[in-house]
C-alpha cells in the first residue's frame, strides 16, 4: 500500500493528491518505457535540429534503444543500485504519475507524466527521498 507522505504547512497539490510508494516489480515497464522515451526526445530534438532527416533520426532511435534498453533495465534491477520512488494516486497505487531513481543523494533521472507537471509532484518525491538541490 502507498505510504503517506507527511505535507508541510502548505501542502502542494501533488501532495494533496498523490502518495508515494517504493519501487515494485510490476513497475518496471512504466519507469523503463518511460526513462527511455523522455531521454530519447531530447536526443531527437538535437539531431533535428542539427538538420538529421527523420528517417535517419528513426534509425538512430531504433539503435540508441536497443543499447540503452538493456543499460536502464539494469541500473533499475541491480541490488544496491537506483532506488526508485513513486508517485501515485492515494485511491489506486498502479495509478502512477512519475517517479524519481536516485543512488545515494545524487538524482539519476526523474519523469513526470505530461498532465502532471507543473503540480510539484518532483518536489514531493525529492522529500520523500530525503533529497535536497
Amino acid at each position: 500500500m502507498a505510504q503517506e507522505v507527511a505535507a508541510g504547512p502548505a501542502p502542494s497539490a501533488a501532495a494533496q493528491v498523490f502518495a508515494v510508494r517504493a519501487f515494485r516489480g510490476s513497475d518496471l515497464p512504466f519507469v523503463r518505457d518511460s526513462w527511455l522515451r523522455s531521454a530519447w526526445d531530447v536526443q531527437n530534438r538535437q539531431l533535428k535540429s542539427s538538420g538529421v532527416r527523420s528517417r535517419a533520426r528513426a534509425l538512430a532511435g531504433a539503435a540508441w534503444q536497443g543499447v540503452n534498453r538493456p543499460k536502464v533495465t539494469a541500473m533499475l534491477l541491480e541490488p544496491g543500485g537506483v532506488v526508485v520512488t513513486l508517485a501515485c494516486d492515494r485511491s489506486d497505487d498502479d495509478h502512477l504519475a512519475g517517479w524519481l531513481a536516485v543512488k545515494g543523494e545524487s538524482v539519476v533521472y526523474r519523469y513526470t507524466k505530461a498532465a502532471y507537471r507543473g503540480w510539484g509532484l518532483q518536489r514531493l518525491l525529492l522529500e520523500s527521498a530525503g533529497v535536497t538541490l
